[in-house]
Protein backbone atom coordinates (compact mmCIF):
# COMPACT_ATOMS: atom_id res chain seq x y z
CA UNK A 1 0.00 0.00 0.00
CA UNK A 2 1.50 3.40 -0.85
CA UNK A 3 0.72 6.68 1.03
CA UNK A 4 -1.46 7.99 -1.60
CA UNK A 5 -3.54 4.90 -1.29
CA UNK A 6 -3.51 5.06 2.43
CA UNK A 7 -5.07 8.83 2.44
CA UNK A 8 -7.58 7.46 -0.30
CA UNK A 9 -8.55 4.52 1.95
CA UNK A 10 -9.05 7.56 4.98
CA UNK A 11 -10.71 9.59 2.71
CA UNK A 12 -13.50 7.09 1.39
CA UNK A 13 -14.00 5.64 5.10
CA UNK A 14 -14.89 9.19 6.42
CA UNK A 15 -18.68 10.25 7.30
CA UNK A 16 -19.78 12.85 5.84
CA UNK A 17 -20.98 14.79 9.20
CA UNK A 18 -17.92 17.47 10.51
CA UNK A 19 -17.57 15.20 14.08
CA UNK A 20 -14.03 14.85 14.88
CA UNK A 21 -11.67 11.94 13.72
CA UNK A 22 -10.14 10.37 16.76
CA UNK A 23 -7.12 8.47 16.38
CA UNK A 24 -5.59 6.13 19.02
CA UNK A 25 -1.88 7.37 19.56
CA UNK A 26 0.86 5.49 21.00
CA UNK A 27 3.74 7.49 19.29
CA UNK A 28 5.25 4.21 17.61
CA UNK A 29 6.02 4.23 13.89
CA UNK A 30 2.32 2.72 13.27
CA UNK A 31 -0.12 5.33 15.16
CA UNK A 32 2.51 7.82 14.43
CA UNK A 33 1.86 7.23 10.54
CA UNK A 34 -1.37 7.19 10.53
CA UNK A 35 -2.36 10.30 12.67
CA UNK A 36 0.01 12.20 9.64
CA UNK A 37 -1.85 10.51 7.34
CA UNK A 38 -5.47 11.01 8.96
CA UNK A 39 -4.15 15.19 9.35
CA UNK A 40 -3.31 15.13 5.85
CA UNK A 41 -6.97 14.34 5.09
CA UNK A 42 -8.89 16.23 7.12
CA UNK A 43 -8.86 19.49 8.77
CA UNK A 44 -6.55 19.53 11.72
CA UNK A 45 -9.20 21.10 14.01
CA UNK A 46 -11.25 17.83 13.41
CA UNK A 47 -8.37 15.80 14.77
CA UNK A 48 -8.33 14.19 18.40
CA UNK A 49 -5.24 12.48 19.15
CA UNK A 50 -5.99 9.75 22.23
CA UNK A 51 -2.84 8.88 24.11
CA UNK A 52 -2.67 5.90 26.67
CA UNK A 53 -0.12 5.70 29.24
CA UNK A 54 -0.02 1.95 30.46
CA UNK A 55 2.40 3.28 33.01
CA UNK A 56 4.20 0.19 32.45
CA UNK A 57 7.29 0.80 30.74
CA UNK A 58 9.83 3.19 32.45
CA UNK A 59 9.76 5.10 29.10
CA UNK A 60 6.04 5.62 29.72
CA UNK A 61 6.37 9.17 30.12
CA UNK A 62 8.99 9.77 27.98
CA UNK A 63 6.19 8.63 25.13
CA UNK A 64 3.34 10.93 26.50
CA UNK A 65 5.80 13.75 26.06
CA UNK A 66 6.56 12.76 22.44
CA UNK A 67 2.96 12.48 21.94
CA UNK A 68 2.21 15.56 23.34
CA UNK A 69 5.26 17.40 21.12
CA UNK A 70 3.28 15.45 17.94
CA UNK A 71 -0.10 17.00 18.74
CA UNK A 72 1.25 20.65 19.29
CA UNK A 73 3.57 20.04 16.05
CA UNK A 74 0.63 19.42 13.95
CA UNK A 75 -1.44 21.78 15.73
CA UNK A 76 -4.19 18.80 16.87
CA UNK A 77 -5.82 18.37 20.05
CA UNK A 78 -4.39 15.69 21.82
CA UNK A 79 -6.23 13.77 24.84
CA UNK A 80 -4.20 11.87 27.53
CA UNK A 81 -4.98 9.34 30.36
CA UNK A 82 -2.75 7.94 32.53
CA UNK A 83 -4.16 4.30 33.38
CA UNK A 84 -3.71 2.28 36.38
CA UNK A 85 -3.62 -1.27 37.27
CA UNK A 86 -3.55 -1.78 41.08
CA UNK A 87 -3.75 -5.67 40.65
CA UNK A 88 -0.90 -5.98 37.69
CA UNK A 89 -0.96 -5.42 34.14
CA UNK A 90 -2.28 -7.55 32.09
CA UNK A 91 -2.85 -7.33 27.85
CA UNK A 92 -6.55 -8.24 28.11
CA UNK A 93 -7.20 -5.39 30.94
CA UNK A 94 -4.98 -2.82 29.18
CA UNK A 95 -7.08 -3.40 25.89
CA UNK A 96 -10.20 -2.79 28.22
CA UNK A 97 -9.15 0.30 29.74
CA UNK A 98 -8.30 1.74 26.63
CA UNK A 99 -11.36 0.88 24.85
CA UNK A 100 -12.84 2.43 27.94
CA UNK A 101 -11.21 5.51 27.27
CA UNK A 102 -11.80 5.62 23.68
CA UNK A 103 -15.36 5.45 23.95
CA UNK A 104 -15.35 8.27 27.31
CA UNK A 105 -14.07 10.81 24.86
CA UNK A 106 -15.55 9.98 21.65
CA UNK A 107 -18.66 11.37 20.65
CA UNK A 108 -21.60 8.96 19.62
CA UNK A 109 -21.16 7.58 15.87
CA UNK A 110 -18.06 9.24 15.53
CA UNK A 111 -15.17 7.07 13.95
CA UNK A 112 -11.78 5.91 15.43
CA UNK A 113 -8.85 4.88 13.78
CA UNK A 114 -5.78 2.95 15.55
CA UNK A 115 -2.25 2.30 14.11
CA UNK A 116 -1.34 -1.42 13.90
CA UNK A 117 -0.71 -1.11 10.73
CA UNK A 118 2.52 -2.52 10.60
CA UNK A 119 3.43 -0.99 6.98
CA UNK A 120 7.08 -1.50 6.26
CA UNK A 121 8.03 0.34 3.04
CA UNK A 122 5.23 2.78 3.33
CA UNK A 123 6.78 3.81 6.87
CA UNK A 124 10.24 4.07 5.68
CA UNK A 125 9.49 6.41 2.77
CA UNK A 126 7.02 8.43 4.87
CA UNK A 127 9.26 8.98 7.90
CA UNK A 128 12.47 9.27 5.30
CA UNK A 129 10.79 12.19 3.76
CA UNK A 130 10.32 14.09 6.72
CA UNK A 131 13.82 13.07 7.83
CA UNK A 132 12.49 11.57 11.42
CA UNK A 133 11.64 8.36 13.04
CA UNK A 134 9.28 7.77 15.39
CA UNK A 135 10.17 7.65 19.20
CA UNK A 136 12.23 4.83 19.68
CA UNK A 137 11.99 3.45 15.99
CA UNK A 138 15.12 2.20 14.45
CA UNK A 139 16.06 1.14 10.67
CA UNK A 140 16.24 -2.61 12.34
CA UNK A 141 12.57 -2.71 13.87
CA UNK A 142 10.96 -1.02 10.60
CA UNK A 143 12.88 -4.22 8.51
CA UNK A 144 10.82 -6.50 10.90
CA UNK A 145 7.75 -5.65 10.10
CA UNK A 146 4.77 -6.55 7.38
CA UNK A 147 2.72 -4.82 5.26
CA UNK A 148 -1.03 -4.82 6.05
CA UNK A 149 -3.59 -2.29 6.49
CA UNK A 150 -4.71 0.21 8.57
CA UNK A 151 -7.99 -1.04 10.66
CA UNK A 152 -10.76 1.78 11.57
CA UNK A 153 -13.23 1.54 14.39
CA UNK A 154 -16.39 2.91 14.46
CA UNK A 155 -18.12 3.17 17.79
Amino acid sequence: MSYSQLLEQIENQLPTTNKPVYVGFSGGLDSSLLLHAVCDVLDNHRVVAIHCNHGISPDADQWQKFCEHQAQKLKIQLVVERLHFPNGFSEVEGRDARNKVFSSHMQEGALLYWGIMQMTRLKQSFFASFGVLAHGASQESLQRETLSEARLYAL
